[in-house]
């Protein structure tokens, strides 16, 4: 399987920048399109954590 751990950091980065650009939006601009934002974001990033562990 190929190394895939850049495309994942890069990945985690976005992620982690979405946040806060999700909670900036469901304050200033729309709830619903923040909310959504940050609930991609928090899934993402689970799914990310989760799919990226080696537990052998």
């Amino acid at each position: 399987m190929a190394n895939t751990t850049g495309y994942r950091r890069y990945l985690l980065y976005v992620l982690y920048a979405l946040l806060p650009a999700g909670a900036v939006v469901a304050l200033a601009a729309s709830t619903a399109v923040g909310t959504i934002m940050l609930v991609a974001a928090v899934l993402g990033l689970v799914g990310v954590s989760v799919t990226g562990r080696s537990d052998g």
